[in-house]
Formats: structure tokens, C-alpha cells, sequence
């Protein structure tokens, strides 16, 4: 017998009847004439199933509630009287459906009963039409039932927490797991549905712009504040007192990225989905990290007392530690913020951890401080953040909860697990060069690698701006709830990407020289050399970045850590080799080739499990690419503007030679412009204004 089994949930009327599968449909389906009831049920969070109304409303109530629906009762109550499809399913299930529009959908299956068998309700949730069409052929259809109380909505998208509907493949209603999402449509107006509640969302093209400039305008803060703090000080310390800095930051943020763990994404994706238990999620969230800070500390007291550094430097480390604990609680709290899709907050906390940074660290090259004072004074601004940040969350949004359910706590662990890992190897890949150097070579060699490597990192903040804020919003405005459209706009704006990114390599290889010489000095003219090396890295991390953002989004946690693992194993290998024998320029061809293999790995992947790529395309793009470098050769010792603008012109013209860009695709960017009302955003350039 399931537990609460006998307890059902009782209809509007006063019943527990919330329709009925009478004779004529009964002998249609070849089944039994009954009613259908919802039954209190339960939810397993560790498998993440069930069934019965507590299953619907743990796993399936925000979906319902984009769809219009007041409650898990309203929903299922809608569906036993309007049905018009019935679909066979696993485990002799049956799905009834609501088919014109967005379909909504419940699984039920015969359950006897003495005082009379009942068709009770395993799982419900609405899905789009295409997701439907794929399911079995039908067992029984009807004209769809006219409904006075409810309209049929517009199709929202809804997704599967694999790939099965990319693939084709239909959705596992008739399961009790919860694995569907929905990207709300913010802007829809139920009719016949009494609002209540907060007030509805704004529009999403309004939420997508203001949200979208304010991580535009934090993330500028990070890299102006980070160029301008590697700037300064490789040109105010030495080069041996900058590797120094430049290796204990790569230590600390190596050994305490554990901290994260993958909890940031899954907080994010679990505030967003259930709102009323955010107090419970963020107060897992922060005692969890807590854990993980205590272990990833004493891990770095012990890697700092084997290494034998000295006093000095072992000071440095600690207080180093220090400032990426309060930074990773800081970023939980900005975590929040992108839940509730607040993202001015995280402008507001930025702004002032950047000024902070750039005031206390300048006056410190003014007064000719060390590196570990420079390590204190990022550690004082990192203070502030966070005591900034969890004021806001607190005052703002909620506090976390004490009390903590095991189930849930030990659901979160597991789902952030697999995030946290290749969240970790990604990390280490673009650290591990800087320890290898320190180990094998010394200080100088770190200076020399990351005065080049730095460059790419804190370009590809860039990504993070196009991926995490535009690509997301963007998929629901373009997608309309079809899997090919899904497809297609991932394909355009896979090359896109790739076209962006490119062209910045092209940049970093010819003008590696001269952007070293300008930013850093003619101390470090040996790193124009990393720079050019590197230079492609910017397109393959890219795109690894983009191809990652399906990857989580799709819930691929194994292909994800593949394309991190694999990498990280390479440089980890092969650096066993290289540096030894050619230093900073070994360790940067490591890292290029490492780089390259995680580019090839996710590009695999995604063209086999999710969309198929433009690879002639792809290979227009990099030709154009070779032509632009070799032809810039003739152009050495011109005007840098001049030739920077020769470059540029160059390869715009060779793209379209080229072809790579074709019709359908610029046909795409107008539409993707026009969707997103970019006019309305840029009235005050119209003429006459």
C-alpha cells in the first residue's frame, strides 16, 4: 500500500471526482469505466519522483502556474473535464491531454479499490504541441471541448532535463520523476483566471535589456578593475615580487575553488523553480559552502607547510584564503540576486568592491607596498562585498533557513555534485600552468606566462556577458516552443559566436607584441610571445563556453565533465614535459593544445547529442583567418591604427567572400533584432530626436 494512498484531495464540487473516463471512452481505450481522483501522494527528493498532488506541486507547480493555473487542484480539474486525447503509456498508464495549444497533460493509471476502482494521478504538467505530436498514436480523440472558464494559451517552451526532446524523443510524462522546466511566457494574460498573488512579472523583453546592461556594466567593472590590477602592479613590482602574487592567487583560488562546488548553479536553478522554499535552498546553499571552506583552508595550510614557503609568503597565502572565503559566501548572495533576476544589485556591489580594490591598492603602489599587502587590501575589499551583499539578500529577498530538511540537503549535495566537478577541472585548467611554472622553473616564468595568459582570461569575460545573460533570454523570445527552432537558433548563433571570437584571436596574434609593450612594459616583451601562442585560445574557449551552457542547461552532467577532465589531464600531463624544457613558452604551448582538445571535445558533443554544427562554415571562418594573418605580414612596422583597421576590414571582406555567413543566417540576425525590439532601446538615435 503507498503511503497516503486512501487520502484524496477533494474537487471544487466537493468531491473526490475530478472527471471521469465514462463508457463510450472506456470502451474506446479498451479500458474501464471510472473516475479520476488526485490522491495526496508523496515525493521522493532523492529520486526526484513520486506522485499524487504532493509530487505535482514539489515538482511540477511552476509550471502550472505559467501555464495560468492557480493551484495543482485547478490544473488537474481542468484536464478531467476537458480532455480530448488519450495516450497509452509505459506501465499501462494512460495520458490524458488537452491537445490545441499548449497541451496540458496527466499521467493516470487504474487503481483498485473496494468501494469502487479509481483512475488515480501518477504526474501532471503542461508540455508543447511538438513534444505531444511525438508521443504514441492516440487512443482516443475528440474535437477539443469548448471552455467558458479557460482559453487554450499560446505554447510555452518546456524543456526535458536531457536531450530526449532535442532528439525527438517524447517526454516522460508517463513517469513520476521530476525532470521538466519551463521558461515562463511573463507577459501572458489568462482570462477567466482571478490574479492574485504578487504582481505579474514584466515584460521579458524589458526584463532581458535592463538586466542585460546591468551584468554588461558589472561585468566592464571586473575587467577594467582586473587589467587595471595586473597593469599596476607588473609595472610597480618586481618581476620576481609580481610571479610571487601571481602564483599565491593562482594557489588560493585553486585549492578554494572546492568551496564552490557547483552550489552557485544549482542555488540559481532551485530559487528560480520554487520560490517559497528559497529560505531553505540559500540556507543549504551557505551551509554547505561553509563545509567546503573549512576543507579547502586546512588543504591549503598543508600544501603551504609541504611546499616550505616562507614566512612572508605563508602570511600572504593565509590572508589570500581569507579573501576568497568572504568572496565565495559574497557570491552566494549574488547568486540570489540572478534567481529572483535582480541583477542591479550585483552592479551596485561590484561597483563598490571595484572602487575599493582600485583605491586601496593604488595607494599602496603609491606608498611602495608589497605583494602580501596588496593580498591584504583585496582581502579588506572582499570584506565589504560580502557584508554588502548579505545585507541586501537579507533585507531584500530572505534570509536562510536553520532548519534544514535531510532530503532536500542531501538532493542539493547530489545535484550540485557533478556541476562542482567539472566546474573544478575548468577552474584548474587555466591555474595549473601558474603552479607548474612556480614548481619547475620559479617566479619570473609565472610573471612571464600570465602577463600573456591573464590577457585571454579576462577577455573571456566577454562570454560570460553573451552566454549567462543573452543567450538564455534569448532562446525564449526566438524559440517559440519548437525543438528545431531550438536547433536552428543554436546553430546561427554557434558561428556567431565563433565569427566574435575569432576575430579577437586575430587581434591577440598580430598585435601581440605591441598589446604587451602597451599594457605591461618592455620588461615583459618575452610574453608578446604567450600572447601570440595563445592568442586562438579566445575562440576555443568561447565556444567551449557556449557548448557548455546547453550542456547545464540540458542537465549532461557527464558530457560536462568529460569536456573539463579531458583537458585538464592533457596540460597536467604534457606539462610534465614541456616546461621543463622550454619554461613559460612550453607551458604556453600546453595550454593552447589543452584548450584546443576541450574546444574539439564540446564541439563533438553538441554536434552529436544536440544540434548539428556549420562545419564548413567553421572551416570558412578559420581560413579566413590564416588569410588575414599572413597577409598582415606585408603590413609590418604601418601605423598600429592603420593596420588595425586593414585587419579588421580584411576580414569582414573574407568572411563574405567566403561565404560563411550566408543569406538564411543574416535573415536570422534581423529577425532576432526585430524580436527583440531593439528599436525601442535605441529611440534617442532616430532622427530628428
Amino acid at each position: 500500500m503507498r503511503p497516503n494512498e486512501k487520502d484524496f484531495v477533494k474537487a471544487s464540487d466537493g468531491t473526490y471526482d475530478f472527471g471521469r473516463i465514462d463508457k463510450e471512452v472506456a470502451d474506446a481505450i479498451g479500458g474501464k469505466e471510472a473516475p479520476v481522483r488526485l490522491q495526496i501522494g508523496k515525493h521522493d527528493y532523492e529520486k526526484d519522483a513520486g506522485y499524487g498532488k504532493t509530487h505535482i506541486d514539489i515538482a511540477h507547480l511552476r509550471e502550472i502556474k505559467d501555464a495560468g493555473f492557480n493551484s495543482v487542484e485547478d490544473y488537474i480539474e481542468y484536464i478531467g473535464k476537458n480532455y480530448n486525447t488519450i495516450y497509452p503509456n509505459k506501465k499501462g498508464r494512460l495520458i490524458l491531454a488537452v491537445s490545441n495549444g499548449l497541451a496540458k497533460t496527466a499521467a493516470i493509471e487504474l487503481r483498485p479499490d473496494g468501494k469502487g476502482d479509481f483512475y488515480g494521478i501518477t504526474t501532471a504538467y503542461p508540455m508543447s504541441y511538438e513534444a505531444l505530436k511525438k508521443l504514441k498514436k492516440p487512443l482516443f480523440e475528440r474535437r477539443p471541448l469548448a471552455s467558458l472558464s479557460r482559453p487554450e494559451l499560446p505554447a510555452t517552451l518546456y524543456g526535458d532535463s536531457h536531450t530526449k526532446a532535442l532528439r525527438g524523443k517524447p517526454w516522460r510524462l508517463g513517469k513520476s520523476g521530476s525532470s521538466a522546466y519551463t521558461v515562463p511566457q511573463l507577459d501572458e494574460d489568462v482570462k477567466g483566471v482571478e490574479k492574485s498573488g504578487p504582481p505579474a512579472p514584466e515584460n521579458p523583453i524589458d526584463l532581458l535589456a535592463r538586466n542585460y546592461v546591468f551584468i554588461l556594466i558589472s561585468r566592464i567593472l571586473r575587467i577594467g578593475t582586473g587589467f587595471l590590477l595586473l597593469f599596476g602592479l607588473a609595472r610597480s613590482l618586481g618581476v620576481s615580487d609580481f610571479g610571487n602574487f601571481i602564483f599565491i592567487t593562482n594557489l588560493t583560488a585553486s585549492v578554494m575553488s572546492v568551496a564552490f562546488y557547483g552550489i552557485g548553479q544549482t542555488l540559481v536553478r532551485e530559487v528560480s523553480g520554487d520560490r517559497g522554499r528559497a529560505a531553505i535552498y540559500i540556507g543549504i546553499a551557505f551551509r554547505l559552502r561553509g563545509y567546503f571552506t573549512i576543507a579547502a583552508f586546512s588543504s591549503l595550510v598543508i600544501i603551504s607547510i609541504i611546499m616550505k614557503v616562507d614566512k612572508v609568503m605563508f602570511t600572504a597565502i593565509l590572508i589570500a584564503s581569507l579573501s576568497e572565503i568572504f568572496r565565495a559566501f559574497s557570491d552566494l548572495a549574488k547568486d540570489v540576486f540572478r534567481a529572483y533576476e535582480k541583477m542591479r544589485y550585483e552592479m551596485f556591489i561590484t561597483t563598490i568592491y571595484s572602487a575599493a580594490v582600485l583605491a586601496l591598492v593604488s595607494t599602496l603602489i603609491l606608498l611602495k607596498g608589497g605583494y602580501a599587502y596588496v593580498i591584504a587590501a583585496i582581502c579588506v575589499a572582499n570584506a565589504v562585498q560580502l557584508f554588502i551583499s548579505v545585507r541586501i539578500m537579507a533585507g531584500k529577498f530572505t534570509r536562510p533557513a536553520h532548519v534544514l530538511p535531510k532530503e532536500l540537503f542531501k538532493t542539493f549535495i547530489m545535484n550540485s555534485f557533478s556541476l562542482g566537478i567539472a566546474v573544478l577541472f575548468a577552474q584548474l585548467l587555466a591555474r595549473v600552468p601558474a603552479l607548474f611554472l612556480k614548481e619547475l622553473k620559479g617566479a619570473a616564468d609565472v610573471a612571464f606566462f600570465e602577463t600573456g595568459h591573464g590577457l585571454i582570461i579576462q577577455t573571456l569575460i566577454l562570454s560570460e556577458i553573451f552566454v549567462t545573460v543573452f543567450l538564455p533570454r534569448l532562446s525564449i523570445l526566438v524559440s517559440e516552443n519548437d525543438f528545431e527552432k531550438i536547433k536552428h537558433t543554436g546553430k546561427k548563433l554557434f558561428k556567431f559566436f565563433l565569427l566574435f571570437s575569432v576575430n579577437i584571436s586575430i587581434v591577440f596574434f598580430i598585435f601581440s607584441k605591441e598589446l604587451v609593450l602597451l599594457l605591461y612594459g618592455a620588461k615583459y616583451a618575452p610574453s608578446g610571445g604567450v600572447l601570440r601562442v595563445l592568442s586562438f585560445a579566445v575562440a576555443f574557449l568561447f565556444i567551449t563556453n557556449f557548448v557548455h551552457i546547453f550542456l547545464i542547461s540540458l542537465k549532461m552532467q557527464k558530457e560536462f565533465v568529460l569536456c573539463n577532465l579531458a583537458p585538464f589531464l592533457f596540460v597536467c600531463v604534457s606539462m610534465c614535459f614541456t616546461v621543463p624544457t622550454y619554461g613559460f613558452m612550453g607551458a604556453a604551448v600546453s595550454g593552447i593544445s589543452a584548450y584546443f582538445m576541450s574546444f574539439v571535445v564540446s564541439c563533438y558533443i553538441m554536434h552529436r547529442r544536440i544540434v548539428k554544427i556549420p562545419v564548413v562554415g567553421i572551416l570558412k571562418i578559420f581560413m579566413a583567418a590564416i588569410f588575414v594573418i599572413i597577409g598582415s605580414m606585408a603590413t609590418e612596422g604601418v601605423w598600429a591604427a592603420a593596420r588595425f583597421i586593414a585587419v579588421e576590414a580584411a576580414f569582414v571582406l573574407l568572411v563574405l567572400a567566403l561565404r560563411a555567413i550566408d543569406d538564411e543566417e543574416w535573415a536570422f540576425v534581423k529577425e532576432t533584432a526585430m524580436r527583440l525590439n531593439v528599436m525601442k532601446y535605441l529611440r534617442f538615435f532616430k532622427p530628428g530626436r
